[in-house]
């Protein structure tokens, strides 16, 4: 079941969070185990616009997908998955509960940032109809994103844009 996120779920999505990491050891991403979650002021912002889905198992947070509107498009912001409910479909339906909400709203595409090589990111992505952004397709909200991202410590040759119609 995916519903919208409360403020009582931010302690399970951490959780959630942290153990979905784990599937990064061994990796290029290893780094990311242990580094902390999505801050509460962020979950925050996604309960208030409506734009923080949970998908439960069993009653219990098991994926969350946290998202913000830019312009026309809805940019996913996290998208996380337990380990133990991990290749179950569970991303790809919160990934369609966002694109529905941007129906809604009137918004054209989805976008997101992610590790172009690792296969449960941008090979994953690319099943569920996203495309690369070439740095000149770019909005400048999104180039400003990956140029963050690399002043925390991402690769920038491993990151990529993508984006899919809504």
């Amino acid at each position: 079941m995916i519903r919208l996120g409360t403020r009582a779920d931010f302690a399970a999505l951490a959780a959630v969070e942290r153990s979905a990491a784990l599937s990064f050891a061994g990796t290029p991403m290893a780094f990311v185990i242990g580094h902390g979650t999505t801050p509460d002021d962020a979950l925050c912002a996604g309960v208030a616009e409506k734009s923080l889905w949970v998908s439960d198992l069993a009653g219990e947070p098991a994926g969350f997908l946290l998202a913000a509107a830019e312009g026309e498009w809805l940019h996913i912001l996290e998208l996380s998955v337990a380990q133990a409910a991990q290749r179950r479909g569970i991303g790809r339906a919160l990934v369609e509960r966002a694109a529905e909400h941007a129906r809604a709203r009137g918004l054209r595409s989805l976008s997101l940032t992610t590790d172009r090589f690792i296969e449960w990111n941008a090979p994953a992505y690319a099943r569920m109809g996203f495309a690369e952004l070439a740095a000149g397709e770019q909005p400048d909200w999104l180039a400003g994103i990956l140029l963050r991202e690399a002043t925390h410590g991402l690769d920038p040759a491993r990151r990529v844009a993508m984006a899919r119609g809504v």
